[in-house]
């Protein structure tokens, strides 16, 4: 702070404010990310090697584009005008460029709290908790569609609201969400399933006609009804609960949130014996396909898509103590990824506790945990301590012998043999011999060659 404080020049009128969203965070009392600081009347080249040589080797950002500067973790900037870098701009050139009042506010470096310079009433947005535009909303959206990213951003990051007329503008000009950038749909949603409370900002986007933008998926499960005695709630009222009823991990929210998803494409009513009731068969089937379709559409890596569309498609296992075998607990163990170290703790792995936050969300004032539930734990860790939970390399068999009897190139074709060879020892551990391996491997290939 003190090079900031010593670029201060009368005779040159170079002035140093804190700016942004770190003032706006000070001012709300919390504790902001960076530190933003505005520098008025010096060109942004100069104060590139003012601080390149200060620094002595220290990495300095430059951005001319932006007509900012990183070092660290403090972000030192020029005002702006119309959008546009311009060291000559001003502070009310500035915070006429920028798009929320609330980021639209200056303090002295050197100087008090009662010296904050606030053009647009940025204080009053703050004490009122709401998004409000510095122009008129609908000026600001259709002038800047990412302003409708930004706000929502914000109001889920700072549990705020949004001005009226700006979220009258944001839903008429909705149709504008579709050409902003993956990433700034995945920077909101992720705000959003981060949030104090995911449902209230999810009911926003539904209202605002953005849901269906994005997430039509999510949207159309709006009024999709449910039996009643199971469950309280339309499918997407459901979610919504499940997701706020758990912790604000990404992975469990976004489970939590899509674990019902392929209700509204496989809801049927039935008649039988005289009873009607809804169904849904392969719900998990079709909603884990469409979580991978959504999360990819937000920019998310396949690898985390996958591992929540997982969460999707076994949230509906079924223990039934009376018929499940060891083997079939084994089966569960692995395709679940369990290990003995999850074993410590195992009511907190993220299929149990989506499980749990779909209970929450039934709606029928049921326990968190079922005993079902807890007897089906209790079993995972027994068959665990009694068995080998077996990987491939425990298998008598390996890569190298199936390519050698089989006349086979390492390829996918031996991962699947291999992967089938151990369902084969999952199920009966006693045939885990060479012999026996060889033989369901020689079946496994004839089959596949019919």
């Amino acid at each position: 702070m003190r090079l900031l404080e010593k670029l201060e020049q009368p005779q040159t009128g170079i002035e140093v404010f804190f700016a942004g969203t770190y003032l706006r965070d000070v001012i709300r009392k919390k504790r902001p990310e960076n530190i933003e600081v505005l520098i008025k009347s010096i060109d942004l080249w100069d104060l590139f090697e003012y601080f390149s040589i200060a620094l002595k080797g220290q990495e300095v950002l430059y951005s001319a584009e932006d007509g900012s500067l990183r070092i660290a973790n403090i972000i030192i900037r020029v005002p702006k005008k119309e959008g546009k870098p311009d060291p000559s701009a001003g502070l009310r050139g500035d915070a006429k460029s920028q798009t929320f009042t609330l980021n639209a506010m200056y303090l002295p470096i050197k100087a008090g709290r009662q010296n904050l310079i606030d053009f647009y009433e940025g204080v009053g947005a703050i004490r009122e908790k709401q998004i409000k535009t510095i122009a008129k909303a609908d000026v600001a959206v259709k002038r800047n569609p990412v302003a409708i990213t930004d706000a929502l951003t914000m109001a889920a990051d700072m549990n705020y609201k949004l001005h009226p007329d700006l979220f009258h503008a944001i839903k008429e000009n909705a149709e504008a969400i579709s050409g902003l950038s993956t990433e700034r749909i995945k920077e909101m949603m992720t705000a959003i399933l981060l949030s104090r409370k995911p449902s209230k900002h999810l009911k926003a986007l539904y209202k605002l006609g953005i849901l269906a933008k994005i997430m039509p998926e999510l949207a159309n499960c709006v009024g999709v009804s449910q039996n009643e005695k199971y469950h309280k709630y339309d499918v997407f009222e459901h979610c919504l609960i499940a997701c706020d009823s758990t912790e604000p991990d990404l992975k469990l929210r976004f489970g939590a949130l899509l674990h019902d998803v392929g209700k509204a494409a496989t809801w049927k009513k039935i008649s039988k014996a005289g009873e009607r009731r809804i169904t849904f068969y392969n719900h998990e089937i079709v909603g884990s396909r469409l979580t991978k379709r959504i999360l990819k559409r937000f920019g998310f890596e396949s690898d985390f898509a996958s591992e929540i569309a997982e969460l999707v498609y076994y949230h509906m296992y079924n223990f039934e103590p009376d018929k499940w075998t060891d083997a079939a607990v084994r089966r569960f163990i692995k395709k679940t990824g369990i290990e003995e170290k999850d074993l410590r703790n195992i009511e907190s792995l993220p299929v149990f506790l989506v499980r749990k936050a779909d209970r929450v969300a039934s709606g029928q004032d049921l326990s968190e945990i079922s005993p079902r539930q807890i007897e089906f734990q209790n079993r995972i860790k027994r068959v665990f301590d009694e068995t080998k939970v077996l990987k491939v390399t425990d298998l008598a068999v390996s890569g190298a012998d199936v390519m050698k009897v089989f006349n086979l190139k390492p390829g996918p074709t031996v991962g699947r043999i291999l992967e089938y060879l151990l369902g084969v020892v999952i199920e009966k551990q006693e045939l885990n011999s060479k012999e026996v391996l060889l033989e369901e491997a020689s079946k496994f290939l004839s089959n596949a060659i019919k």
